[in-house]
């Protein structure tokens, strides 16, 4: 009996050991990350060749830098293309540490994650091999020991070094700071409302009308779309709705905007949608053998839903699926299963840039009527400086003048701002509030 009762502690005593050696072994796991810049005359573009060299230094540590010359003509249709780039940088994980822009050129500068194992079984699958990745070597090689690299500047491409290191290469980028890509001179508070604005944006997706594509397809795509972020519990606007009020209003649109913005922008501020995204698509199929094939190449552009600014672009192409039924339902297919997968990345990209957007504030446009004294707007518009992050001026004439404001708040705040400034000016003590809606207010001066 005493030495079954010695047997089994030691089967519990070394299985306690095995667990906390594995505890241990967990938490000292190092997640490799690699740095990127790009340069272009877009934002976008910038982006995506930051992505690029950030995959391409996951590539070098994997197979080398004599490989990686060797088969740059492949890697760059494989692995470094722009349609390719989102199967294998993780864009959940994309932190921007700079973004500028001189003289109409973009530079920035990103530290990402990058699937590893995808990495290794495309290289594989194509025959590209060097270093950890041998044809005689598992699946797993290539990944094991990543550490991933020093940063953008000053280094050799096939230069590693640990995590740790890279963070004091950019010790802004610390755990403990702030959000990346958020202005350091930001208050806490003020970087809370950025949070809490990103997170509770409101969402429209609709697709490109200039398509030539099948109504019915492109519906279901946007149909798709919309059930991708709604299970991601993130609020977007229906597409009945959306589809109402563009029947409804296609005639109002005309006569209030004279075609200077898109329609689509003015539903989205209509409905009051932070962003809307354009689905554009393009479809093929075939039968063959009594089966049917489809494939879909999409672009999910991102806009800023007040200033149409571009926030991202995601194109994806997808691979070949099949149908019993029609090329229709093959077409469908394939639309819907890159929706699926598009869709998180433009999500990823309308968060990360709308907090770099918002680090002057939100932007609300505010007219005052009846502005005949320039003297006295001239006070109001000083005096709202010193409460709000920023304040221009658009237009200004007798009859009305029209500002953009800059503020960490809601048009809410902004109304009772407008008011206390106004209260104590001499003379604007009977400022009311005369029209809301989404992000633009007017205020009546009381002359």
């Amino acid at each position: 009996m005493k030495k079954i009762v010695k047997i089994g502690f030691c089967f519990i005593l070394v299985f306690f050991i095995f667990s906390c050696a594995t505890e241990v072994k967990r938490e000292d796991r190092i997640i490799p990350r690699y740095y990127g810049r790009g340069t272009a005359d877009s934002m976008v573009k910038a982006l995506s060749l930051a992505k690029k060299e950030a995959l391409q230094q996951a590539v070098l540590e994997m197979i080398g830098t004599a490989s990686e010359a060797a088969h740059r003509g492949d890697l760059e249709n494989l692995v470094y293309s722009p349609d390719t780039l989102d199967a294998f940088v993780k864009s959940e994980t994309v932190e921007v540490i700079t973004r500028e822009e001189k003289g109409g050129t973009w530079e920035t500068v990103i530290r990402t994650e990058v699937d590893l194992l995808s990495l290794e079984k495309v290289l594989r699958a194509n025959s590209i091999f060097g270093s950890k990745v041998t044809p005689g070597s598992a699946l797993g090689s290539g990944a094991e020991g990543a550490k991933g690299n020093r940063g953008p500047s000053g280094m050799e491409k096939d230069q590693t070094i640990e995590p740790e290191e890279a963070v004091e290469e950019y010790p802004d980028l610390k755990e403990e700071d702030e959000e990346p890509g958020v202005s350091q001179e930001l208050t806490g508070e003020e970087r809370e409302f950025i949070d809490r604005y990103v997170e509770r944006m409101t969402y429209m997706v609709y697709f490109n009308e200039d398509t030539e594509e099948d109504p019915f397809l492109m519906k279901s795509a946007v149909t798709i779309a919309n059930k991708t972020l709604a299970d991601s519990a993130v609020p977007v606007i229906d597409l009945d709705q959306f589809e109402s009020i563009k029947k409804d209003r296609e005639i109002a649109f005309e006569e209030q905007t004279g075609q200077d913005v898109s329609i689509i922008q003015w539903i989205a501020q209509r409905l009051n949608a932070d962003v809307y995204i354009e689905i554009d698509a393009e479809t093929s199929g075939e039968k063959r053998n009594e089966k049917y094939y489809g494939q879909a190449n999409i672009t999910l552009k991102v806009f800023d839903a007040s200033t149409a600014a571009l926030l991202g672009s995601v194109p994806y192409n997808s691979p070949r699926t099949f149908s019993t039924s029609s090329i229709l339902d093959a077409k469908n297919n394939a639309l819907q299963s890159s929706i699926y997968k598009a869709m998180p990345m433009a999500l990823n990209q309308a968060q990360v840039y709308m907090k770099k957007a918002l680090e002057q504030g939100i932007k609300y446009l505010l007219i005052m009527q009846n502005t005949q004294d320039a003297k006295l707007m001239s006070s109001f518009r000083r005096k709202m400086r010193s409460r709000c992050k920023e304040i221009r001026t658009i237009s200004a004439s007798p009859e009305e003048t029209a500002y953009e404001v800059y503020l960490f708040g809601t048009i809410e705040d902004l109304e009772d701002l407008v008011f206390d400034v106004a209260e104590a000016i001499p003379g604007l003590e009977n400022v009311d509030r005369v029209f809301l809606r989404g992000r633009s207010i007017t205020f009546d001066t009381g002359f």
